[in-house]
């Protein structure tokens, strides 16, 4: 009897430790448009191109603003894990064919970002989830 009352309580603690680990962050998915708030408000969106901000375009015509984000916004993402994402970012953020676009509901300033993203030409695209980044959650990317 003794012997199963023990097995009972290494069971629930090992399945209480298990829950209480490093939160996984696999399979957690969303899909691109859910990472630009405000989007009704957008008003402007910069392209920047290459670490060194080789050149940059501004786009205000709000046309062009709707369209972009009606082509963009059903990309779905996946959160990576703080491992997988600082072995991406780093070697990656240097790289001068990277095309960096921050998303503004006002004119360009930070306090106005409501999305950001780079592309990379080999296809790989990485969102900033703006909520995230005001707070200790990961990107998703």
């Amino acid at each position: 009897m003794k012997k199963l009352q023990f097995l009972m309580i290494l069971l629930v603690l090992m399945v209480f430790i298990a829950g209480c680990t490093e939160t996984k962050t696999e399979g957690q998915t969303t899909e691109f448009g859910n990472l630009i708030l405000n989007q009704e408000g957008i008003k402007t969106i910069e392209v920047i191109k290459g670490a060194t901000e080789q050149s940059s375009v501004t786009i205000s015509d709000s046309t062009n603003i709707s369209e972009l984000i009606s082509k963009i916004k059903q990309i779905p993402v996946s959160r990576l894990s703080k491992s997988e994402d600082e072995s991406f970012m780093p070697e990656r953020i240097q790289d001068d064919s990277v095309l960096n676009i921050i998303v503004y509901s006002d004119n360009i300033s930070f306090a106005s970002i409501e999305g950001e993203f780079f592309i990379w030409p080999d296809g790989y695209i990485y969102a900033v989830d703006v909520d995230s980044m005001k707070s200790n959650q990961r990107t998703i990317a």
